[in-house]
């Protein structure tokens, strides 16, 4: 579907792999229709010392602005970090994602 094609802003990029055998999480901190929201919570999370980007999504020919942290390789980590956000009052949603998905981690620029 070519509407749902998919655009992702350009970060420095630090090699981190994980075996396949590993189930790698992520964490989506909000989705936004403006890149100045998602920021904002981008900021919010790194005064609370978490790495936070923001990625690019481009849904009907609409841009979407998602909130993202990680990759992680450990449960208890995305566990402790959801906690920590709720804390915070930051609604979050955490998925796997596959070992190609996570072949880098991603700093913000």
């Amino acid at each position: 579907f070519p509407a749902n094609e998919v655009e992702v802003e350009r970060f420095k990029v630090r090699d981190k792999k994980y075996s396949s055998k590993e189930k790698i999480w992520e964490i989506q901190a909000g989705s936004f229709n403006e890149y100045d929201d998602a920021n904002e919570v981008r900021v919010s999370l790194i005064l609370l010392g978490l790495e936070a980007r923001v990625e690019i999504i481009s849904i009907e020919n609409q841009n979407r602005y998602r909130v993202l942290l990680g990759p992680y390789n450990k449960k208890d980590k995305v566990t402790e970090l959801e906690k920590l956000l709720k804390e915070n009052d930051i609604e979050t949603i955490a998925r796997t994602i596959s070992p190609e998905q996570s072949q880098t981690e991603f700093e913000t620029p």
